[in-house]
Formats: structure tokens, sequence, C-alpha cells
């Protein structure tokens, strides 16, 4: 098994098969797998060199966030294939299964807050998204916003089937209408780097969450 310096070194050489720009991607994705996300952040100065050989590679996605900052994203079942072949001891399928989990469970918490936020009227605020903490919460100058393990693309999916809007800019926009750079550019890193906040305001009647209340636990109770 070695000690953990020769299994540090045997796993530098084995990272080394992959390309500059996947060894690059890893990095910035590895430390967050731990609470079930396949992304993280950087910033345009350190990535530039990598950006056309990852713009070749379909496994791996980088979105700009503003004008310096950058998001990315590693397809999970790839990147846990290649942390397996770099440390099978520390990476397998039960860690799949875990980001399955997390991520179920994260959209489980987001339609109860949609739901809670619109049953409650005339909502508007911030949330996170893309959140890499072990709470559901990003902190920052002593507020704590509500942050879900979740990418955009998920998150864009449930803000348009509850009918909420994104605001773009100076305006606020349907989810469903937000598309390409644009989503992103509605998007901010958070200053603790731990997620990204995007403004979002309901705008369906309170009594239109209700019944989406009622029916979601009447379909439980029937799946039961």
């Amino acid at each position: 098994m070695g000690t953990l310096e020769e299994r540090s070194a045997e796993n530098s050489k084995k990272a080394q098969q992959f390309p500059k720009s996947v060894q690059f991607a890893i990095v910035q994705v590895m430390p967050n797998t731990v609470n079930g996300a396949y992304w993280g952040f950087t910033d345009m100065r350190t990535i530039r060199q990598y950006l056309e050989d990852i713009a070749k590679d379909n496994n791996l996605s980088v979105k700009k966030l503003g004008s310096n900052d950058c998001l990315v994203e590693v397809n999970p079942a790839y990147l846990l294939k290649a942390l397996n072949m770099i440390d099978a001891e520390a990476f397998n399928h039960a860690e799949m299964d875990k980001i399955k989990m997390k991520m179920a469970e994260a959209q489980e918490e987001l339609v109860k807050f949609l739901i809670a936020k619109g049953k409650a009227g005339n909502f508007s605020g911030t949330v996170g998204v893309y959140c890499i903490n072990n709470v559901p919460t990003i902190s920052y100058k002593g507020t704590n916003y509500p942050a879900f393990r979740l990418p955009l693309n998920i998150v864009q999916n449930y803000l348009t089937n509850f009918g909420y809007q994104i605001q773009v800019g100076n305006r606020f926009v349907d989810a469903s209408q937000v598309k390409g750079q644009e989503l992103y550019d509605a998007c901010k890193l958070a200053p603790t780097k731990t997620g990204v906040f995007i403004n979002i305001k309901a705008v369906r009647p309170a009594q239109w969450y209700m019944e989406a209340e009622k029916a979601r636990k009447q379909n439980k109770k029937a799946m039961k």
C-alpha cells in the first residue's frame, strides 16, 4: 500500500495521463465532490491557457460569471471514472451514488422552498445555486442566503415549472426565456466563492402554490 507520500507520488504520476485541461478541471472540482458537487470556481487569468482544449472536451464545461469569474463543471460520471483511475481506494461507485442522493435531496428542498415562498406572496430575493457548502446556505455579511447544491440548468427547470422569473440586468424575465450566456450573466459568484447568487421572483398567485403543495402531498401519499 505504501506510505502516504508514496501514494501521493503515485497518484500524481497517474494524473499525468490526462490532458492538462482535464487535470486542471479535476483539481478545481475534486474538493467539492465530498458535498455532492461536480463543479468549482476559478478566474479567467487562471483558466485562460486551458480554454481552447476544454472547449473540445464534451465532459468539461466553463461558463463565464461576470467580468472575471468562471464556473467549471465536469461530467460527474467522467469525473468519478477519472478519479477512480487515479486512486481507486478514495473514489468508487459509492461516490456517484452519493452525488445522486445529494442532488435528489437538494431538488426536494428547492421545490419546498419555491412553494413556501410562492405561498407567502410577492416573494423576490437572492438564492444560491452551485453551492459547494455542506450546509444549505451561503453566508455573507451576516446574512444567510438559501442555497442549493444544484446546477443552474436544473434550477432553471424548477423555476420555470413553478412560475418564477430571473433578474437579468434591471428587469425580471420568465425563467424559461433566459437562455445561453445571458443565463450566466444573470449570476454572480458569491464573495465567499462557495456558490453563485441569482435573484428570482415568484409571479403566480399564492393560491396556485397552495394547490401545487396539495397536489404534491397527494402524489406522495398515493406512492406509499
